[in-house]
């Protein structure tokens, strides 16, 4: 099938056949800070002949190839235009400012239109809306020394219906990974739930975003123990991102370790280690791990891990 050349304005979503001619009115470098420093890769505006605007990005592994023959200001003619989630404005007959990331838009003043963006979006059903959030949640040492902390038992014998958009607290040692789960999976860039193949086809879409640009996204499953008790716990996305030092994209596209059932050596190297968890009680015998501190309690392996106040009257000073 040929490659069609479209203007920006006629793109729709989940395109991956087309080309556009467009000038590089801007490019950057962006760059993501945990759970380590690294680049992501290498964004554009990019403008057509009938002045719109689509922002576009090429991912880290490509940069070395691409990056040395884009300047700003040419014209290029892109091929294999992959679109998953979009936004472009123009002003014609009708103002349109569509974006799904959270960004925040500078507009010119010494732009005429301007005056016409700032009366579209001062109208009533253009209000900010603040969104509710959760409690906050203790993050300094001294906040979190202080947090009620249950037992490895305590979890197990939770009722997940009395803790439905509860956090707890547990201070446990990583025992072992469960070496017959997956440790990563394909996610949906903008709900980060498994994509999986539409019917007779090869194709992965999301259930809600239909087809995306899949991203790798780390699952494992941890059996946590104190000495009350073992338990096992979900691991997954930003969480274990922090907890390995690494992200899931690193570890398949830059070290190759695609074997989804072989663990890699910068998850096995966590097992031993005592952290103090946010957890969520799942609904499947499980905990959902929702945080990682360092064990500010300073215990170690060999130390007793007091138990919740529901049950410590049961427990017997040993003789």
């Amino acid at each position: 099938m040929a490659i069609r050349t479209v203007r920006i304005r006629d793109i729709e979503p989940c395109q991956n056949n087309i080309q556009i001619r467009v000038s590089v009115c801007r490019h950057w470098e962006s760059k993501k800070y945990k759970p380590v420093e690294k680049n992501e890769g290498l964004q554009f505006i990019l403008v057509d002949e009938m002045n719109d605007a689509i922002h576009g990005f090429i991912r880290q592994g490509n940069c070395e190839l691409l990056a040395s023959n884009i300047v700003q200001g040419n014209i290029y003619e892109i091929s294999r235009f992959f679109t998953s989630y979009f936004n472009y404005f123009h002003i014609a007959d009708k103002i349109a400012l569509s974006n799904t990331g959270n960004t925040f838009f500078f507009l010119n003043p010494d732009m005429k239109e301007s005056e016409d963006y700032k009366q579209y979006f001062g109208e009533p059903h253009h209000a900010t809306h603040i969104l509710s959030t959760r409690p906050k949640q203790p993050r300094t040492p001294a906040e979190l020394q202080a947090v009620k902390q249950m037992s490895v038992s305590d979890l197990n014998i939770c009722d997940p219906n009395n803790y439905k958009n509860k956090t707890v607290y547990c201070t446990a040692k990583i025992g072992k990974f469960v070496p017959e789960e997956r440790w990563f999976y394909l996610a949906c860039p903008k709900c980060f739930k498994e994509m999986r193949k539409k019917p007779q086809s090869q194709l992965l879409i999301c259930a809600e975003h239909d087809m995306q640009q899949p991203l790798y996204r780390f699952i494992v499953t941890a059996l946590i123990n104190d000495e009350t008790d073992e338990a096992s716990a979900i691991i997954k996305g930003k969480q274990a991102e922090e907890l390995f030092g690494t992200t899931c994209e690193d570890l398949i596209l830059n070290k190759n370790l695609d074997n989804p059932n072989i663990l890699p050596p910068e998850i096995l190297r966590i097992e031993g280690q005592i952290k103090l968890l946010e957890l969520e009680i799942g609904t499947a015998q499980n905990v959902i791990v929702k945080g990682i501190h360092e064990d500010i309690r300073g215990l170690n392996p060999t130390q007793r891990i007091q138990p919740s106040s529901s049950t410590a009257d049961n427990i017997q000073p040993s003789s």
